[in-house]
C-alpha cells in the first residue's frame, strides 16, 4: 500500500525527486577524501624516514666521537640502515675547534683521517649530516612536494653534532 503526502496541493506517491542523490555526492566528496587518505600515507612514510635518518646521523655522531675513520663511521652507519636505501644516502662529516682564547669555535672542516684515527681532537664538534631522497610512495600525486620530478623524490636531511672525547 503506498502513502501518499500532499505537497502543494498535488498528491504525490511516496516520491520526493532525490532519487540517486546519494550518488552524486559520493562522486562529488570522494576525490577529496582519496586525497587526504593518500596524503596520510604520503606524511607517515615521510615521518617514517625522517626518524630512520635522525637514528643513523646519532650512530654515526656517537662512532665519530669516539675516534672513527670516516671510513668506519659509514659502514656503521649502513649497517645500522633498515629501510633506507642507502643508494640515495649522501653523508658529510665535519669537525671544528674550540679557541680558548677567543672563546669561538672555527669553521666547519671536513672530517679526515690521523693515525688510524679521525683527525679531530677531543673537546672538537664533530657533526655528522645526512641527505636523503625520499621517494614519494604516492608517486604522482604529489610530486609538486618533490625535489626531484624524474624520480619522484623529496629530500630530507637530519644532523647531529657530539664533543670528541
Amino acid at each position: 500500500m503506498k502513502t501518499c503526502h500532499a505537497i502543494g496541493g498535488k498528491r504525490t506517491a511516496g516520491r520526493t525527486g532525490r532519487r540517486g542523490s546519494a550518488s552524486v555526492e559520493l562522486a562529488i566528496i570522494m576525490p577529496t577524501l582519496v586525497i587526504i587518505l593518500f596524503g596520510i600515507i604520503e606524511v607517515a612514510s615521510l615521518g617514517k624516514d625522517t626518524v630512520a635518518l635522525n637514528h643513523l646521523a646519532r650512530e654515526g655522531v656517537r662512532c665519530a666521537a669516539v675516534g672513527a675513520t670516516p671510513t668506519l663511521i659509514s659502514a656503521h652507519i649502513n649497517a645500522s640502515a633498515t629501510g633506507i636505501d642507502l643508494s640515495k644516502l649522501t653523508t658529510l662529516y665535519e669537525y671544528r675547534t674550540f679557541n680558548t682564547a677567543t672563546l669561538t669555535y672555527s669553521a666547519w672542516v671536513a672530517l679526515g683521517t690521523a693515525d688510524g684515527r679521525n683527525n679531530a681532537v677531543a673537546g672538537d664538534q664533530i657533526r655528522v649530516t645526512l641527505w636523503y631522497g625520499h621517494p614519494l610512495v604516492t608517486g604522482g600525486l604529489f610530486l609538486g612536494m618533490a625535489d626531484d620530478s624524474d624520480d619522484g623524490s623529496m629530500t630530507i636531511g637530519a644532523t647531529a653534532t657530539m664533543c670528541r672525547e
